[in-house]
């Protein structure tokens, strides 16, 4: 009994937060002059490592 209740503890604690920690970024990379999307452009989150490349299109 006491083993479940620590499961069922451990997992309201920790689901709450790994809902929270997904953050979804999008956007648009164009040229300033010809405004058209930059594909293979490279995106970074910054202070972390997380990044992408922005398609064809110039998005991500």
């Amino acid at each position: 009994v006491m083993k479940k209740n620590l499961l069922l503890l451990c997992y309201i604690l920790f689901i709450p937060l790994s809902a929270f920690s997904q953050i979804r970024i999008q956007g648009l990379v164009i040229d300033a002059q010809t405004k058209d999307g930059l594909p293979g452009a490279t995106i970074t989150v910054k202070g972390s490592s997380f990044g992408t490349i922005t398609d064809a299109a110039g998005k991500f």
